[in-house]
């Protein structure tokens, strides 16, 4: 399983236009935004039930995000970026 391949976007989604890593990650995730992607708008962490966990995020407003992850249990999550240009949806693992 690549845990880089998309697994749903709205909008036109050129490749490259979101990176995320490291992933697997423990501590922190980075997110940067290229090229067609806009600006983030909000992101958000959710398990693999949909809850939405508790994670800060800084950079909201322009194209490199950090999530703080070092509260979050091991396992499989959705990150949820919202940006000026669509909804971006990415497979994070936790270890």
């Amino acid at each position: 399983m690549d845990p880089d391949a998309p697994i749903g976007s709205t909008g036109n989604e050129e490749p490259g236009t979101i990176a995320i890593y490291p992933n697997p990650a423990t501590d922190q995730v980075n997110v940067v935004l290229g090229n067609g992607a806009g600006n983030a708008v909000s992101a958000k962490l959710m398990d693999v039930q949909g809850r939405t966990m508790t994670a800060s995020v800084t950079g909201l407003g322009g194209s490199n995000l950090n999530l703080d992850t070092a509260n979050a249990a091991a396992g499989l999550y959705f990150l949820h970026v919202k940006t000026t240009a669509g909804m971006f949806i990415r497979k994070i693992v936790i270890e």
